[in-house]
Protein backbone atom coordinates (compact mmCIF):
# COMPACT_ATOMS: atom_id res chain seq x y z
CA UNK A 1 0.00 0.00 0.00
CA UNK A 2 2.73 2.00 -0.48
CA UNK A 3 0.21 4.55 -2.89
CA UNK A 4 -2.06 3.87 -0.74
CA UNK A 5 0.31 4.59 2.25
CA UNK A 6 -2.39 6.93 0.99
CA UNK A 7 -3.81 9.93 -1.85
CA UNK A 8 -4.88 8.67 0.55
CA UNK A 9 -2.59 6.29 -1.63
CA UNK A 10 -2.47 9.63 -3.53
CA UNK A 11 -3.72 11.75 -1.02
CA UNK A 12 -0.25 11.35 0.11
CA UNK A 13 0.96 7.98 -0.29
CA UNK A 14 0.30 7.01 3.06
CA UNK A 15 0.14 3.23 3.54
CA UNK A 16 3.27 1.20 3.58
CA UNK A 17 4.39 -1.07 0.68
CA UNK A 18 5.16 -4.63 -0.39
CA UNK A 19 8.33 -6.16 -1.21
CA UNK A 20 6.32 -8.23 -3.23
CA UNK A 21 2.42 -9.15 -3.82
CA UNK A 22 0.27 -11.06 -6.20
CA UNK A 23 -3.19 -10.90 -7.60
CA UNK A 24 -6.32 -12.57 -6.52
CA UNK A 25 -6.05 -14.62 -9.29
CA UNK A 26 -2.60 -15.93 -8.58
CA UNK A 27 -2.59 -16.20 -5.01
CA UNK A 28 -5.61 -16.57 -3.86
CA UNK A 29 -8.02 -14.21 -1.98
CA UNK A 30 -6.65 -15.59 1.58
CA UNK A 31 -2.98 -15.32 0.73
CA UNK A 32 0.09 -12.61 0.06
CA UNK A 33 3.57 -13.33 -0.63
CA UNK A 34 6.39 -12.87 1.51
CA UNK A 35 9.71 -11.05 0.16
CA UNK A 36 10.89 -14.54 0.31
CA UNK A 37 8.07 -15.53 -1.81
CA UNK A 38 6.44 -17.62 0.21
CA UNK A 39 2.49 -17.47 0.36
CA UNK A 40 1.37 -15.18 3.39
CA UNK A 41 -2.14 -15.61 5.31
CA UNK A 42 -3.91 -12.81 4.62
CA UNK A 43 -6.73 -13.76 7.24
CA UNK A 44 -4.77 -12.94 9.97
CA UNK A 45 -2.31 -10.64 11.82
CA UNK A 46 1.78 -10.97 11.90
CA UNK A 47 2.68 -13.28 14.99
CA UNK A 48 4.45 -11.15 17.75
CA UNK A 49 7.14 -12.97 19.50
CA UNK A 50 7.80 -11.84 23.22
CA UNK A 51 6.96 -8.72 24.96
CA UNK A 52 10.97 -7.57 24.45
CA UNK A 53 13.13 -5.11 22.60
CA UNK A 54 12.86 -5.85 18.91
CA UNK A 55 15.97 -6.26 16.53
CA UNK A 56 16.07 -4.73 13.04
CA UNK A 57 15.77 -7.98 11.70
CA UNK A 58 12.23 -8.65 13.47
CA UNK A 59 11.11 -5.56 12.66
CA UNK A 60 11.89 -6.29 8.62
CA UNK A 61 9.93 -9.40 9.26
CA UNK A 62 7.10 -7.04 11.09
CA UNK A 63 6.98 -4.61 8.18
CA UNK A 64 7.27 -6.96 5.22
CA UNK A 65 4.55 -9.07 6.95
CA UNK A 66 1.84 -6.20 7.64
CA UNK A 67 2.82 -4.74 3.83
CA UNK A 68 2.64 -7.87 2.06
CA UNK A 69 -1.01 -8.27 3.82
CA UNK A 70 -2.10 -4.67 3.30
CA UNK A 71 -1.40 -5.11 -0.54
CA UNK A 72 -3.15 -8.42 -0.66
CA UNK A 73 -6.00 -6.45 0.83
CA UNK A 74 -6.01 -3.89 -2.13
CA UNK A 75 -5.49 -6.95 -4.58
CA UNK A 76 -8.78 -7.99 -3.26
CA UNK A 77 -12.21 -6.66 -4.09
CA UNK A 78 -13.95 -9.35 -1.50
CA UNK A 79 -11.24 -8.44 1.29
CA UNK A 80 -12.44 -8.67 4.69
CA UNK A 81 -11.05 -5.66 5.82
CA UNK A 82 -7.75 -4.77 7.58
CA UNK A 83 -8.81 -4.62 11.36
CA UNK A 84 -6.16 -7.90 11.22
CA UNK A 85 -3.36 -5.63 10.34
CA UNK A 86 -3.81 -2.24 11.55
CA UNK A 87 -5.36 -0.40 14.42
CA UNK A 88 -5.93 3.09 15.64
CA UNK A 89 -5.24 5.86 13.15
CA UNK A 90 -3.06 3.51 10.64
CA UNK A 91 -6.79 1.49 10.34
CA UNK A 92 -8.80 4.49 9.73
CA UNK A 93 -6.58 6.03 7.11
CA UNK A 94 -6.58 2.67 5.42
CA UNK A 95 -10.17 1.99 5.58
CA UNK A 96 -10.68 5.55 4.25
CA UNK A 97 -8.19 5.00 1.14
CA UNK A 98 -9.77 1.42 0.23
CA UNK A 99 -13.59 3.04 0.24
CA UNK A 100 -12.83 6.72 -1.55
CA UNK A 101 -9.37 5.50 -4.18
CA UNK A 102 -10.85 1.48 -4.46
CA UNK A 103 -14.02 0.26 -3.99
CA UNK A 104 -16.46 3.67 -4.91
CA UNK A 105 -14.04 3.14 -8.74
CA UNK A 106 -14.49 -0.88 -8.68
CA UNK A 107 -10.89 -0.87 -8.54
CA UNK A 108 -8.12 -3.54 -7.01
CA UNK A 109 -4.64 -2.37 -6.72
CA UNK A 110 -1.44 -4.43 -8.06
CA UNK A 111 1.37 -3.32 -5.61
CA UNK A 112 5.12 -4.26 -5.69
CA UNK A 113 7.00 -3.02 -3.45
CA UNK A 114 11.06 -3.03 -2.67
CA UNK A 115 12.19 -2.71 0.77
CA UNK A 116 15.21 -0.60 1.00
CA UNK A 117 15.83 -0.02 4.64
CA UNK A 118 14.41 -0.07 8.06
CA UNK A 119 16.15 1.89 10.94
CA UNK A 120 14.45 1.11 13.99
CA UNK A 121 13.86 4.78 16.10
CA UNK A 122 11.79 2.85 19.32
CA UNK A 123 12.52 -0.60 19.79
CA UNK A 124 8.84 -1.61 21.45
CA UNK A 125 10.77 -2.48 24.36
CA UNK A 126 8.30 -4.10 27.46
CA UNK A 127 5.28 -4.27 24.59
CA UNK A 128 5.64 -0.51 23.67
CA UNK A 129 5.48 0.49 20.24
CA UNK A 130 7.73 -0.45 17.76
CA UNK A 131 8.50 3.38 16.04
CA UNK A 132 10.50 2.77 11.90
CA UNK A 133 11.81 4.96 9.63
CA UNK A 134 11.64 2.85 6.52
CA UNK A 135 13.03 3.88 2.80
CA UNK A 136 11.25 1.61 0.17
CA UNK A 137 10.79 1.84 -3.75
CA UNK A 138 7.72 1.50 -5.23
CA UNK A 139 8.89 -1.27 -8.09
CA UNK A 140 4.81 -1.29 -9.39
CA UNK A 141 1.07 -0.18 -8.28
CA UNK A 142 -1.57 -0.81 -10.88
CA UNK A 143 -5.08 0.28 -10.51
CA UNK A 144 -7.29 -2.46 -12.12
CA UNK A 145 -10.75 -2.29 -13.30
CA UNK A 146 -13.10 -5.08 -12.97
CA UNK A 147 -12.50 -6.56 -15.99
CA UNK A 148 -9.18 -7.53 -15.37
CA UNK A 149 -7.74 -3.95 -17.41
CA UNK A 150 -5.28 -1.65 -15.98
CA UNK A 151 -6.85 1.89 -15.89
CA UNK A 152 -3.80 4.09 -14.80
CA UNK A 153 -0.58 2.84 -12.63
CA UNK A 154 0.18 5.27 -9.78
CA UNK A 155 2.86 8.13 -11.14
CA UNK A 156 5.40 7.47 -7.97
CA UNK A 157 6.26 4.02 -9.67
CA UNK A 158 10.08 3.94 -9.59
CA UNK A 159 10.54 6.29 -7.07
CA UNK A 160 11.80 6.27 -2.88
CA UNK A 161 9.67 6.76 -0.37
CA UNK A 162 10.05 7.58 2.90
CA UNK A 163 7.97 7.05 5.89
CA UNK A 164 7.62 7.03 9.33
CA UNK A 165 5.94 3.73 11.12
CA UNK A 166 4.46 2.93 14.25
CA UNK A 167 3.18 -0.83 15.35
CA UNK A 168 1.58 -2.25 18.41
CA UNK A 169 1.09 -5.70 19.76
CA UNK A 170 -2.51 -6.35 19.92
CA UNK A 171 -3.52 -9.71 21.06
CA UNK A 172 -0.26 -11.53 20.18
CA UNK A 173 0.02 -10.20 16.63
CA UNK A 174 1.52 -7.19 14.96
CA UNK A 175 -0.67 -4.21 13.62
CA UNK A 176 0.17 -0.89 12.03
CA UNK A 177 -1.04 1.81 14.54
CA UNK A 178 0.19 5.41 12.61
CA UNK A 179 2.40 6.10 9.29
CA UNK A 180 3.59 9.26 7.71
CA UNK A 181 4.59 9.82 4.26
CA UNK A 182 8.02 11.95 5.10
CA UNK A 183 8.37 13.17 1.51
CA UNK A 184 4.50 14.53 1.59
CA UNK A 185 3.80 15.90 4.98
CA UNK A 186 0.21 16.48 5.67
CA UNK A 187 -0.95 20.27 4.99
CA UNK A 188 -2.08 21.70 7.80
CA UNK A 189 -4.83 24.78 7.09
CA UNK A 190 -4.29 28.11 8.46
CA UNK A 191 -7.42 29.67 10.47
CA UNK A 192 -9.26 32.36 8.80
CA UNK A 193 -9.54 35.49 10.77
CA UNK A 194 -12.70 37.10 9.79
Amino acid sequence: MAAMRIAPRSIARIIPLVIATCGVAACGSNSAVSPSGAPVPVGQGVPSHGSGCVTTAEATRVWNGIDAKLNAIEADPKHGGASYVATGSALNLIEQYLAQQLEVNSFTEIEVDKLESVAIVDAGCNNGTLKLRVTMTLVKDDYVKANGKVDHADPAVGKTLHYNESFVRAGGVWKESDFQNLDNPPVTQTPQLV
